[in-house]
C-alpha cells in the first residue's frame, strides 16, 4: 500500500494517480547523465506577421 503525497489517501501499489484527487504518484527519475541542450531561437512566421501587422497600423495611426 501506498499513500497520496497531496491528500494522503490509501491506495494500491498498482496505482499510478491517486483515484481521489488526481496527482501522480510517480515521478520519472531525471537523467542527469546528457550533456546540456542549447536553445536555439526560434521565430514563428506568425509572431513575425504579428509584429508587423503591429508596425503597420502605429504608423497609419501616427500619420506619418
Amino acid at each position: 500500500m501506498k499513500n497520496c503525497p497531496t491528500c494522503k489517501a490509501e491506495l494500491g501499489d498498482e496505482y499510478s494517480f491517486c483515484n481521489t484527487c488526481g496527482t501522480p504518484l510517480f515521478l520519472a527519475p531525471i537523467d542527469d547523465s546528457r550533456s546540456p541542450v542549447r536553445k536555439k531561437r526560434v521565430t514563428s512566421i506568425l509572431a513575425y506577421a504579428g509584429e508587423m501587422l503591429a508596425d503597420i497600423i502605429v504608423t497609419i495611426l501616427s500619420g506619418v
